[in-house]
């Protein structure tokens, strides 16, 4: 397969996309919503988009974690639009092949909204960056909606996978009905957003790394 190389490239963005925002968070000097004076990162009640600050909430310099964040994102967008883009090959001879077509082209643009979100400081860009998240997760729901049953119609790949796409997709459902319906962060909702953004953009990594790794593991039985 002529794309296999962006499969091992899918592994390697996935573990790099773990080190980098844990790195991120060791790095992060202190500061969320309400609480300007708080130090360092509280993965319960800061969002990950504290990380991209440009700078803190009291307007302190945080360089080093909004310059490691905003490289694992980027870097795990342009992961995905290549894996997106890719993906398709699989179900060429498919019935499914517009529907799985359908599925990736949400994923480039899902893909592409997470390269913006890692571009725009929501210190800065707040419309922007909110506009790239609300967008880049409904993307991503539409394409897992899309690839799963695409997948268990056919052979082409066992269906564990698609059995792990439409557990993510729980997750993610889960997780939009927490971002437009759930409390406000503002509110009392910050550990409640905070924490289900965690949950879902780490789902989002492991589900990845597991297609990533199969689809290898696959390309080799094959060969």
């Amino acid at each position: 397969m002529k794309y296999g190389w962006i499969y091992y490239w899918g592994v390697a963005a996935a573990f790099l996309f773990f080190v980098l925002t844990i790195a991120a968070m060791l790095a992060y000097p202190g500061g969320r919503i309400g609480h300007p004076e708080s130090v360092g990162y509280s993965f319960w009640l800061n969002f990950f988009s504290d990380l991209g600050r440009a700078r803190t909430f009291a307007g302190g310099p945080k360089l080093l974690s909004y310059m490691l964040f905003s490289f694992a994102v980027i870097c795990a967008g342009v992961t995905g639009v290549l894996y997106f883009a890719a993906f398709p090959e699989f179900f060429k001879r498919s019935n499914d092949r517009k529907l799985v077509q359908i599925g990736s082209l949400a994923g480039i643009v899902s893909s592409f909204c997470f390269v913006g979100i890692g571009m725009t400081p929501w210190d800065i860009y707040q419309k922007t960056h909110l506009a790239c998240v609300y967008s880049g997760f409904t993307s991503l729901l539409i394409t897992v909606l899309c690839y799963v049953p695409a997948m268990l119609r056919t052979n082409i790949l066992p269906n564990f996978y698609a059995y792990t796409y439409a557990s993510f997709a729980i997750v993610l459902a889960g997780y939009l009905g927490i971002l437009f319906f759930g409390p406000r962060a503002a509110d009392s909702g910050l550990a409640i957003q905070a924490t289900g953004q965690k949950i879902v953009v780490y789902s989002q990594i492991v589900c990845m790394l597991i297609q990533s790794a199969g689809i290898i593991r696959i390309l080799r039985n094959r060969a």
